[in-house]
């Protein structure tokens, strides 16, 4: 793991504080997206995970699975649903995720 992470610090080089920023931003957009579905964001600070509360959270991950998106980390018996936003979550996915998320 570490040999993987000294790889990929050398990769990104001085751009991994942008990479930072953009895991940032990115996640930001996630979670107003889904707090605007009605979903309440429990911690107000955050990089790039977060955690929201949703009655039918079950539902929800069932129904982001239908759609070929991996889920959320679920806690079951809190109904609690913890997001990640990486270099890999795009503008396109996050409005997906809403337009899913929007039913619950």
């Amino acid at each position: 793991m570490a040999l993987r992470v000294a790889v990929y610090s050398a990769y990104m080089g001085s751009d991994l504080s942008g990479l930072a920023w953009y895991n940032h931003r990115q996640a930001v957009k996630l979670s107003e997206a889904l707090t605007g579905c009605g979903l309440s964001l429990l911690n107000k600070c955050f990089f790039n995970e977060f955690t929201v509360s949703c009655k039918k959270a079950g539902k929800l991950i069932s129904a982001f699975k239908n759609e070929g998106i991996t889920p959320p980390y679920y806690l079951e018996k809190t109904g609690e649903l913890v997001f990640c936003a990486t270099e890999l979550l795009t503008d396109q996915d996050i409005a997906l995720v809403k337009k899913i998320a929007r039913n619950f």
